[in-house]
């Protein structure tokens, strides 16, 4: 048991264990399981986070090994090692926790059975994009009464995890709501016990129908804009403190802007401009947010402080094209940054004195970035694909895993993509004139290859995934028109008359079901939804593809663009 063997004191536990216990079910569209978070109170502040922490050291130190700790935007992630330690401590509230990832927010230890789970947790509440910002939802706040235990179900969007929690008759009664317009309804069940009597109460409230993904208004809106002439696109973080998002870009006068709510909060002047995005990187022996970037020139690390950032410049790199880099996560305590550029080559940039320097050399083909990462017996890789079809897994020191480099053979406009399946991954990559489809395991095999269906000569291919690379989309492009696949070849919507010209396909998963495909020509982005149907009123114009997230509370897309003259921040309606 865990108690006897790492020594966990569940007495204690509970004494550091404030008057409230939150179980969350999550949406979860990709059919894998369940989805969970339980957020703890603390009793005292951070006392319940500090046991969970040495529990965590304690079962690291018994298998030898580190204990798993990462920085998540402004949060600390650390995993407990324990199998099941929520259901040991709550009983059946505490199930489906095979493993738990936690973290500490406003007096609360978050706990997940995920680290996705809780890194997509941590986002929502970090945007205020939380179930009970919307006035729908606190409205039936508002119809709970003070309990023992609250049950807020709604049998359209937690059928699937919450059923088996019913008897069979309540079963038989929740699907034929679940098959009507009533199965838009909420159940809240309530259970109290005073002076020794227990009482339970079920209440059904209505709201409004079932919102589709189609039901998009066609009228853009602007909510916002900063004056500035951007020179990138705008990178969203969370501030370490309050959690809040913000957002750093940069000008075309190379200075550096941190934006809160659009206003500018700091700000500093670079020699030049940044050329890659921003990569996290543990750079300081400290728990400080940061940040590492490059400009053609020169290297630069962002580090937290109180005002903005502190800012480490390196020396001349003299590294031909360099427009992008991946970096290695060597930690904080190594003397070097290991990267792989965007020319395919391996350097290490020397923290104390800010040189790089050269670790192999692979000619000058056009690499298709952005690099994968993935791990393979216990070191880290990148994934390299050239536009010539070399496909090839590289470490920190250069060198290739077992099974690479080999030749698909093909043309390849598109980067590649990692596939997850489960607890397996795959790569994919496309042949953008010859539509050839291909998988290959992480052994350097070909598991497949697939001739996709070309109606024309001219037809040419590109794929896109959603960030976790579990849904992904092909587009075939016949010129003036687009049609648009599933990763089973399956015709999802063919888009007309968008005019000839190269396209660029962006897909979007934003949660609670809400799917967004974009197609860019030049510095215009249309926006559709999954039936092919047009989003907005108008192309979007912006000189970088737009960055979509979804408000749950307020049922809008918000959409962030990069217009000649300033940031703008627009918002399409659902009807």
């Amino acid at each position: 048991m865990a108690n006897t063997r790492f020594g966990v004191d569940f007495k204690s536990i509970f004494e550091k264990t404030g008057k409230e216990i939150i179980l969350l079910g999550m949406e979860n569209y990709e059919g894998n399981g369940s989805k969970r978070i339980l957020l703890i109170r603390e009793a005292s502040e951070n006392q319940l986070y500090r046991a969970f922490t040495n529990i965590s050291r304690k079962v690291a130190a018994s298998e030898n090994r580190r204990d798993f700790s990462e920085r998540y935007g402004s949060f600390n992630v650390s995993t407990l090692g324990l199998k099941n330690f929520p259901g040991l401590l709550f009983g059946g509230l505490g199930a489906d926790f095979e493993e738990s990832y936690f973290t500490n927010y406003n007096g609360y230890v978050v706990i997940a059975n995920d680290l996705s789970t809780l890194q997509d947790y941590l986002l929502s509440i970090s945007k205020g994009d939380v179930w009970s910002n919307s006035y729908k939802n606190q409205s039936i706040l508002k119809s709970c009464k003070a309990a023992n235990i609250t049950f807020v179900f709604n049998p359209v969007k937690g059928w699937e995890g919450t059923s088996a929690a019913f008897t069979s008759k309540w079963q038989q009664k929740l699907a034929k709501f679940k098959e009507t317009d009533a199965g838009s309804q909420n159940l809240i069940f309530q259970r109290n016990l005073e002076n020794n009597t227990l009482s339970s109460q079920i209440t059904w409230l209505n709201e409004s129908s079932k919102i589709r993904e189609s039901d998009f208004s066609n009228t853009l809106v602007m909510l916002n804009n900063t004056n500035i002439r951007a020179a990138s696109n705008p990178f969203f973080l969370a501030n370490p403190v309050s959690h809040l998002i913000e957002t750093l870009v940069q000008g075309e006068d190379s200075t550096l802007y941190l934006l809160k709510y659009g206003k500018k909060i700091w700000s500093k002047k670079l020699g030049e401009l940044i050329k890659s995005d921003f990569k996290p990187v543990q750079f300081f022996d400290d728990k400080r947010q940061q940040y590492i970037c490059s400009g053609r020139s020169r290297i630069y690390v962002l580090a937290r402080n109180e005002k903005g950032f502190e800012i480490r410049t390196s020396k001349p790199h003299h590294i031909n094209n360099l427009t992008n880099f991946a970096v290695f996560n060597n930690g904080a305590e190594q003397s070097n940054v290991s990267f792989i550029a965007s020319d395919g080559n391996n350097y290490e940039l020397d923290k104390a004195g800010m040189t790089c320097k050269k670790i192999t050399a692979r000619g000058s083909s056009k690499y298709l970035f952005p690099f994968p990462m993935v791990m393979l017996n216990n070191t880290e890789f990148a994934i390299l694909l050239d536009e010539n079809g070399k496909l090839n897994a590289v470490n920190q020191s250069g060198k290739s895993a077992a099974g690479f480099p080999l030749n698909l053979q093909s043309h390849f406009r598109n980067p590649l993509l990692l596939e997850k399946a489960g607890n397996s991954l795959s790569i994919r990559a496309i042949g953008d004139k010859t539509g050839n489809l291909f998988k290959i395991g992480l052994s350097g095999k070909i598991e497949e290859k697939k001739q996709l269906f070309r109606p024309v000569n001219v037809s040419d291919f590109q794929f896109t995934a959603d960030e976790k690379g579990i849904e992904w989309f092909i587009m075939r492009n016949n010129g003036k028109n687009v049609t648009i696949l599933d990763k089973s070849e399956n015709e999802i919507c063919t888009i007309k008359d968008l005019g000839f010209g190269e396209k660029e396909f962006h897909f979007y998963n934003l949660g609670a079901n809400i799917k967004v495909f974009c197609i860019s020509t030049d510095n215009e982005h249309r926006l559709y939804d999954m039936g092919g149907n047009k989003i907005g009123d108008r192309a979007i114009t912006s000189k970088y593809p737009p960055q979509i997230t979804y408000s749950e509370s307020y049922q809008k897309l918000l959409i962030t663009a990069v217009g000649p003259e300033a940031i703008e921040t627009w918002s399409v309606k659902m009807k």
